[in-house]
């Protein structure tokens, strides 16, 4: 088990995230939580089969607007590590 989880967001990046998230789950046994801000293209089922990926989803706020911040500390909370690491979504390893 890993003491670290890779924490993402994404709010309409989800072709950058799967070619990320590849990367992510070839480099490291970590697991993996998805922070949907919002985006209506990611559901819990997204990502069904990859059982390291945890999809987290936001309500959608009427302005439609992003908030990194907001969504990063949902993916803390709901992490179980001793350890958190930021990844954007377009980031390969």
């Amino acid at each position: 088990m890993s003491s670290t989880t890779i924490i993402t967001t994404c709010k309409g990046r989800l072709t950058h995230l799967r070619t990320s998230l590849d990367s992510w789950l070839r480099a490291t046994p970590a697991p993996i939580i998805v922070v949907a801000d919002g985006c209506p293209e990611i559901t819990p089922e997204t990502f069904q089969g990859i059982e390291r990926v945890t999809v987290v989803p936001t309500a959608a706020r009427p302005e439609d607007h992003f908030h990194k911040p907001n969504a990063l500390n949902l993916g803390v909370a709901s992490a179980e590590t001793d350890h958190v690491l930021f990844l954007d979504a377009d980031t390969l390893v």
